[in-house]
């Protein structure tokens, strides 16, 4: 595409679109369908709204919003205040939204009304990204320069706290061109990812369509976990390209998605199974395999997978990316050699927000393939080339882990156990049961006191976000350690986990539906015996877990339940609740896949929740928590709904 040679920032791409394809639809799905015309006009409004209120070049704005017209409105109208966006993901914690919104110095935030309570609560104004009737007068909205920060998104940090990395407009810009120049794209393609707005895989796919003319769809929050609910809407939009993690492949290989071979599919952010790829590979247009960190500006490689590439390669690191593999002295490795990542070229970011300790000790100096100095990131990915200069990831030099496509380091969530008063040690790893299990996080924690797997996974998810609340907490009295005495996080891993502990579970009483129910979790969860009142998440529970639990009861029950329903219901006792008053209402067939909500039991449940969150309106695949509910108001709920 020739539209876009030159531009020198986001700003600068997006107008020339919004100028060619005026009348065209540039963004449909949750919220408004907005032609390029309708996003542009909107956009300056938001734009002149912010300079008004003191904006200005440089300045840091918070989105509080999920995945929606209102989202793509607020980053395009902060970027043309000269500002860049922060994404703030309202279903997080308190506790993590405030120290977001501290740490980057937050005044302002673009929100959708039924948000501004909670911007309110976390002390910054608000501004909704909604059409206004007049426009504001007197306040230009000054354009970014290329170096100008375009925005900064928060991820996990080896420090307790999470940083912030600064992005500007001239790598985005970069990465975006070197899309146009490589990938096929048409005015009138459909995109859709199912990234959170606070991760930055989310970037590209909001970004690049609306460079090329294309329509972004945008999903709701809980699209990506439920992967019934994906089919449906990719049914419903036909899109060329659907952007995902490779856990939601995972979950489309299991209930055996047909695919589609108009379908470009892109994946990354962690390793992608074997199994997955030799299912999904054949069945689609391409699998493309992405690689990069969020300080180099998302993505860095791609390869596009076929059926037997169960390495995962990654691809060859882009012209304007270089990618230098190091030993641990420091050597430049030969083809087949292991080697950390130092990524070089135009796509690192400036650096942390407000740290430049950290960012003086991953943004490092290194030694150049001519010899020169050069800037370069330092990943803690090992990988090794092969002979054709492809990428293959096969570990950490450290220990963070990668865990459902996000990078999570281990010590945040352990600083967050060690801040309970009967936590004495806390040590996080990732596990996996088998190839065909998720990879989860694992906390083994010491304690003073009695005390519960259950009571410290809710005390850690006050604090943080939903990826990295430990799927696994297991109460050890000793670490295993190695030859140097230092915990062996490695068989800490493989140990086997205790089950149910204590006297046999008492069913005494237990239904047959109940009985049903426990048997089905059992056998999902390979846990042995289990109580009515026994946690799924508890005896390690999945996404891909809950996947198979809800198709066993489809499949021995008849009833098909939204796989979100394990949210408030994830005992036995509160499930059998559920698919009680599911015959009941008639429902046990379930709504047609894509159809609108009309079964009795749908209505009841959005009644309850629209009355319980205070909201007008609910889509029937809005995330209960995402909306801003608790988990003790979904047992609320639940005691509701039982009467």
């Amino acid at each position: 595409m020739t539209e876009a040679t030159g531009a020198a920032t986001i700003v600068d791409l997006i107008e020339r679109a919004c100028k060619s394809h005026r009348d065209r639809v540039a963004v449909t799905g949750v919220g408004d369908t907005l032609t390029y015309g309708e996003l542009w006009e909107r956009a300056q409004e938001l734009a002149t709204r912010l300079a008004s209120m003191g904006v200005a070049d440089e300045d840091l704005v918070g989105l509080l919003s999920l995945s929606s017209s209102d989202l793509v409105v607020g980053i395009v109208g902060i970027l043309c205040a000269g500002a860049a966006w922060v994404p703030l993901d309202p279903s997080a914690p308190r506790p993590r939204l405030e120290s977001v919104v501290r740490d980057a110095g937050l005044t302002t935030v673009v929100a959708p009304e039924h948000l501004h309570e909670l911007a309110t609560d976390l002390g910054v104004a608000a501004v909704a990204p909604t059409h206004t009737a007049h426009r504001a007068d007197g306040h230009p909205a000054r354009r970014p320069a290329p170096t100008s920060a375009a925005y900064v998104i928060y991820t996990s940090g080896s420090t307790g706290t999470p940083k912030g990395v600064v992005v500007e407009h001239r790598t985005v810009v970069e990465m975006l061109l070197w899309m146009v120049r490589a990938l096929e794209a048409h005015p009138g393609d459909r995109y859709m990812g199912t990234a959170s707005p606070s991760f930055d895989a989310s970037v590209p796919i909001t970004l690049f369509p609306l460079l090329t003319g294309g329509t972004l769809v945008t999903l709701s929050a809980d699209v990506g976990r439920d992967p019934f609910v994906l089919t449906d809407e990719l049914e419903r939009f036909r899109p060329r390209v659907l952007q995902t993690a490779p856990a939601t492949l995972r979950m489309l290989t299991e209930m055996g998605w047909a695919g589609d071979d108009a379908l470009d599919v892109w994946t990354g952010g962690e390793r992608t199974a074997p199994g997955v790829i030799d299912h999904v590979a054949p069945r689609v247009r391409t699998l493309c395999n992405w690689y990069g960190p969020t300080e180099a500006t998302v993505q860095v490689s791609m390869a596009r997978l076929r059926r037997g590439d169960h390495e995962s390669p990654v691809g060859v690191p882009f012209e304007y990316s270089p990618c230098i593999l190091l030993d641990e002295d420091g050597r430049a490795t030969e083809p087949g050699e292991l080697g950390e990542i130092f990524i070089t070229g135009r796509s690192l970011a400036r650096g942390y927000l407000n740290d430049p300790i950290r960012t003086a000790e991953r943004f490092v100096s290194i030694e150049g393939p001519l010899g020169e100095r050069v800037r370069a990131y330092r990943t803690g990915d090992l990988a090794r080339a092969r002979p054709d200069g492809s990428l293959v990831i096969v570990g950490r030099a450290d220990d963070q882990l990668n865990v459902q496509g996000y990078r999570v380091e281990p010590s945040e969530i352990e600083t967050r156990l060690l801040q309970h008063p009967a936590v004495l040690e806390a040590i996080v790893v990732a596990r996996q049961v088998d190839l065909s299990s998720d990879l989860q996080l694992a906390a083994f924690v010491r304690t003073s006191d009695d005390v519960s797997p259950r009571s410290l996974r809710d005390f850690a998810a006050e604090a943080l976000p939903r990826h990295m609340i430990p799927a696994i907490i297991e109460i050890v009295e000793t670490y295993p350690v190695n030859a140097t005495d230092k915990v062996d996080r490695q068989r800490l891993a493989a140990m086997a986990l205790s089950t149910s502990p204590g006297a046999p579970p008492v069913n005494e009483g237990a239904t047959e539906l109940e009985r049903a129910i426990l048997d089905i979790f059992s056998s999902v969860l390979e846990a042995g015996e289990v109580s009515l009142d026994d946690d799924f998440y508890d005896l390690g529970g999945s996404s891909l877990r809950s996947l198979r639990l809800f198709m066993q009861i489809d499949d021995r029950l008849d009833v098909r339940l939204p796989l979100s329903c394990i949210a408030i219901a994830s005992t036995p006792r509160q499930l059998a609740a559920l698919v009680a008053e599911a015959r009941l209402r008639g429902a046990a067939s379930g709504p047609e896949r894509g159809e609108e909500p009309h079964h009795e039991w749908e209505r009841l449940l959005n009644g309850i929740w629209t009355e319980a969150l205070g909201l007008h309106h609910i889509s029937r695949t809005d995330s209960f928590f995402d909306l801003g509910g608790s988990r003790s108001d979904a047992h609320l709920m639940l005691d509701e709904l039982r009467e």
